[in-house]
This record gives structure tokens, C-alpha cells and sequence, in this order.
């Protein structure tokens, strides 16, 4: 919730500084120009989340393997 009022604010600031700087008819073009995500934020999400995936396949594969040597069932 704080990242969210955070960002809140800082984008208000930046709709605030445009606003005083430009003429209404550039606002919205100028918003367009200056908002939108930052690319290094998408490679990170990917990272991890192939990351998240070895993990989790190493984790289950090596649970599934144990439990099967646990009851004698080979798989």
C-alpha cells in the first residue's frame, strides 16, 4: 500500500510540473511521451520468474522422487 501512495505522488508531482510548463492542447501528448513502463522492469519480471520455475520444478521433482522412495514405488 505505501508503493502505491508513493507512486501516487510522484505521479502527480510529474502531472502537476507538466501542467505548469505546458499549454493545455501539448498536456496529454506530453504525458504519453514521458509515462509508460520502463523496459528493465519486464526483463526482471522474466528472470525471475524462470527462476521461480527451476526452482520449483527441482523442488517438486526431488519431493515426488522422495515420497516414491518413501512407499516403494519407483516412478
Amino acid at each position: 500500500m505505501a508503493g502505491n501512495y508513493l507512486y501516487y505522488r510522484h505521479a502527480k508531482s510529474k502531472i502537476i510540473e507538466v501542467r505548469s510548463t505546458q499549454s493545455p492542447q501539448n498536456v496529454d501528448s506530453v504525458l504519453r511521451e514521458i509515462g509508460g513502463i520502463n523496459k528493465w522492469i519486464t526483463l526482471i519480471g522474466i528472470i525471475i520468474g524462470i527462476l521461480m520455475l527451476i526452482f520449483f520444478a527441482a523442488f517438486f521433482t526431488t519431493m515426488i522422487a522422495s515420497m516414491g522412495h518413501l512407499t516403494g514405488v519407483t516412478i
